[in-house]
């Protein structure tokens, strides 16, 4: 018996709806790519993607949200996923907001570290849920949505970090 990690699990079902998120980008819509599997902690958990394109090769990613069945400790979250996510993302992140009170930390790409003003954002919350998002700050000081590319092998490893 093979044992497989959400991240298999989301490239598998990217894999079946590779021609539905190609067909939406070629339109300019976003496609939708949903997968449920087991985190390595054990725990059930839902993958939501976002997706801009996908080709054979790589996916271009407008959001990833994950929910996970069981809850964390937010301030042990928080502390280990710039560690967890320092080869996944091109630029690290950092605690940058974490209320034990509220169950939620907010991490982000330090100021010093950011590419053209882009920058991810991660909000993390104590019941399961992340969201991991890119944004560019634009001339006018307001931060717009960005889009970023991962390869196929990369997106795994970064869902199965992230959960």
């Amino acid at each position: 018996m093979t044992s497989t990690t959400l991240g298999t699990d989301l490239l598998a079902a990217l894999d079946d709806a590779a021609s539905v998120a190609g067909t939406a980008a070629q339109q300019g819509q976003p496609a939708h790519v949903r997968a449920s599997g087991t985190t390595r902690a054990g725990d059930a958990a839902e993958a939501r993607l976002t997706v801009a394109d996908v080709d054979r090769l790589g996916v271009e990613i407008q959001r990833i949200h994950m929910t996970r069945s069981a809850g964390r400790d937010i301030g042990a979250q928080a502390s280990a996923l710039p560690g967890r996510l320092a080869r996944l993302l091109p630029e690290p992140v950092e605690v940058v907001e974490l209320s034990a009170t509220l169950g939620q930390a907010v991490l982000r790409t330090p100021v010093e570290h950011m590419r053209n003003g882009g920058y991810f954002d991660l909000e993390v919350q104590t019941q399961g849920d992340l969201i991991l998002r890119r944004f560019r700050v634009d001339k006018a000081g307001e931060r717009q949505p960005e889009n970023w590319t991962l390869t196929r092998e990369q997106l795994g490893r970064l869902v199965d970090e992230l959960g």
